[in-house]
């Protein structure tokens, strides 16, 4: 892999991430404000996962047919506009379809993008490269979830979206000049893979050991995660805490730094130890911090959860990843990922609706509670599979 390439891609991601965490953190406040019930706010988030549901196999097709200069610079386009559209609407119909838009713009970015690094990087290092790639993306993450609060309270929570859009579009101005010196090295890869996807049977692929393991862990997570951190969560910091908006980010904030921090550093550290080890472990932290969320109370305990569960899914999200990448033959990775992403996003998509639903049923505790107990059925099939250590690549290409 050379290091340009990287290096360009790590800045895009950032930029991406940046646009798309300003705008996550206040999205359920601002479906509120327009006169949504809380089971409709737990749809405007799902409605995310829609199309990036459906597009993750078509975006790994176009990467393998024509490289990553077009299907990066179309994913840009599509966040911005679509950023654009949820800013100017009142109707929460229009910001539901702003959102699958969006979706689309993040599942054809972040597909190119895993699928490069994941079958460009040496052997032995996934979870280094992958790691590194995703603590700069969340560093995107970080600044957006701060400036999420302080531009929702200072100015109002629509105004988001308009720096959502200026951020991307500020990122595609910087896409355009800086991929051309790069497109014919990553063009000829793609040729080389050409048709991969389309030719290589999805079910033997996802009965693959790592990938059906790695597409578990995700499903439950992104289950997890997106329904009660993403959705319910600032509900419950906003309207049952009473917390602000500042206050709101904030929480977004620590969040991330917990993942990146552990994504930058836990990467390396699952490519020695072995990643099923890693991913039960952090299963297990996550099913234990998740029903915390109701007991304890104050900002101070509200942030260290809030750290423990970014450290959690950090993890979780590179070493499924990096386990793809490190023990699929490399004509099949690309594939792997698009299952793997597939599946993150059919949990994205049922967990908002679920764990919303299940909230305003049966109150926060419930909610928080069911989540943290979802997280049992990954973390046994982990349990199992970590305690013999699977062979590393270098091993399986002796």
């Amino acid at each position: 892999m050379r290091s340009s390439s990287f290096i360009l891609i790590c800045i895009l991601a950032f930029m991406m991430m940046l646009s798309h965490g300003t705008a996550t953190p206040i999205l359920p406040i601002y479906a509120k404000s327009l006169g949504a019930p809380i089971w409709l706010v737990g749809v405007t988030v799902s409605s995310f996962f829609v199309f990036r549901a459906i597009f993750e196999i078509p975006a790994g097709a176009m990467y393998a047919k024509v490289g990553w200069r077009t299907p990066i610079l179309l994913s840009m386009a599509t966040q911005g506009a679509a950023a654009a559209a949820a800013f100017f609407t009142s109707d929460i119909r229009v910001l539901i379809t702003a959102r699958m838009v969006s979706g689309i713009g993040t599942a054809v970015f972040f597909l190119t993008a895993f699928s490069f690094i994941a079958s460009s990087s040496p052997r032995g290092s996934h979870g280094r490269f992958i790691g590194t790639f995703q603590g700069i993306e969340y560093l995107g993450q970080i600044v957006g979830s701060m400036a999420a609060g302080l531009v929702a309270e200072k100015i109002e929570p629509r105004a988001v979206f308009l720096f959502s859009a200026l951020i991307v579009a500020l990122g595609a101005a910087v896409a355009v000049p800086l991929c051309r010196g790069e497109q014919v090295q990553l063009d000829t890869r793609g040729a080389r893979n050409s048709n991969n996807i389309a030719k290589a049977p999805m079910w033997t692929i996802l009965k693959m050991p790592p990938v059906y393991v790695a597409s578990t862990v995700i499903l439950v997570s992104s289950f997890a995660y997106q329904g009660m951190v993403s959705t319910v969560l600032p509900l419950y910091v906003n309207l049952e805490l009473a917390q602000s908006l500042i206050f709101l980010g904030f929480l977004s904030m620590c969040m991330s730094v917990g993942q990146t921090a552990a994504m930058f550093l836990g990467g390396p550290l699952a490519d020695r130890i072995g990643y099923r080890r890693v991913l039960a472990l952090m299963i297990a932290l996550s099913a234990i911090a998740m029903p915390l969320f109701s007991q304890f109370r104050s900002m101070e305990q509200l942030v260290a959860l809030s750290l423990i569960l970014g450290v959690a899914g950090g993890l979780t999200f590179t070493v499924s990843i990096a386990l793809i990448g490190s023990e699929v033959v490399s004509e099949h990775i690309a594939s792997g990922i698009a299952i793997y992403r597939t599946v993150m996003d059919l949990g994205g998509l049922a967990g908002p609706f679920v764990m919303a639903t299940m909230t305003d049923s049966y109150g926060y505790g419930m909610g928080f509670t069911f989540a943290g107990a979802t997280l049992a059925i990954p973390w046994l099939l982990l349990a199992k599979n970590s305690i013999a250590r699977p062979r590393s690549s270098v091993e399986r290409e002796r």
